[in-house]
């Protein structure tokens, strides 16, 4: 499988596609967004599906906003550094 690195802004539609919601950017926090426990498997494996590339659940738990979680799919192992 190839791996392409989503820009932010890929990362953005595809977290406004998971919790239907207009108004996300990347400053948003996953969870303040809408999303819950289910949605953020959800955006793991299509990110996994889509890009070749992983961020597990517990670095979208932890990540502040999406640009966080962005940055850990920049990292080689999919979690930041």
């Amino acid at each position: 499988m190839s791996h392409t690195v989503p820009d932010l802004s890929q990362v953005i539609e595809l977290v406004t596609e998971i919790v239907g919601h207009q108004q996300v950017t990347a400053d948003s926090n996953f969870f303040d967004a809408g999303g819950d426990s289910l949605t953020a498997a959800h955006l793991s494996l299509l990110l996994e599906e889509r890009f070749g590339l992983g961020v597990d659940v517990f670095t979208i738990y932890a990540s502040e906003d999406l640009r966080e979680i962005h940055t850990a799919l920049l990292a080689p192992t999919g979690h930041p550094a």
